[in-house]
Parts: structure tokens; sequence; C-alpha cells
């Protein structure tokens, strides 16, 4: 069996979307969650791993195959500093491509929420 995607969290707000997201590309998608037995067993499997789970280094390169594609799309904060669902530093050479936290999906975020918010401004001003 091939697993293309897995994606840790599946929750309303990112997890399912995502996952939808994959399928709609044909990929094979494994949903992870706090409830998963043997959570290095699926993410070794994966080509793309997509984090969203809230839990600070939760991945590291011991849990991922060599040439994984990881989309941390996680913000922890402790101690006044932030973090991702994945230790950078151990995933890093791992992976040809990879997001950092903070940096990575944090300002795509950002200028979607700009987008939308503009959006609905013109949606209004025209139903007004």
């Amino acid at each position: 069996m091939i697993i293309d995607g897995k994606e840790i969290s599946k929750s309303n707000i990112l997890g399912k979307p995502v996952a939808k997201l994959l399928l709609d590309k044909n990929c094979t998608v494994t949903v992870c969650h706090s409830k998963t037995k043997d959570l290095t067993m699926y993410t070794k499997q994966a080509d793309i791993l997509v984090l969203a789970a809230g839990k600070i280094n939760l991945i590291n390169g011991n849990m991922i195959k060599e040439g994984v594609i990881l989309i941390d799309a996680c913000i922890n904060v402790y101690q006044g500093n932030i973090y991702g669902d994945a230790d950078f530093e151990s995933v890093k050479d791992l992976c040809p491509y990879v997001t950092p936290v903070p940096g990575g999906v944090g300002p795509v975020t950002t200028a979607m929420i700009l987008k939308n918010t503009l959006e609905a401004f013109k949606y209004a001003v025209k139903g007004a």
C-alpha cells in the first residue's frame, strides 16, 4: 500500500479541509490524531506529512522517512518562544521541502485572511 499523505489532526479548521484537498488531488490520505496508536508507523510511510496537532516537537527525524515533504502548520508558544509540531533541527536535513515555524505557513494564512476580509467588504458594500 502506498500512502501519499498523512494529516496529523482531525480538526474542522485545518485537518479535515487539508485531507479533502489532498483527496481531491487523488492522494491516498490517512488522518492521525491523539488517539492514533503507533504514530511512527504511519509517519514513516508518508510522502507528504501535514502537522497541525498543537504539540511541541511531536515529530522528530526518527519518525519520518527521507524525502518526505513536511508542512508544519502549527504554532505553539512556550515560555515566550514559538515552536512547531516538528523538531525542525532533526527533520530539516531529511526533507527536501519543510516549512519552518515561525515563518512557514503563517504569512500565507495572514495573506488569505486579508484577501477574504477584502472580499467580504466588497460583498457587503455591493449588497448595501
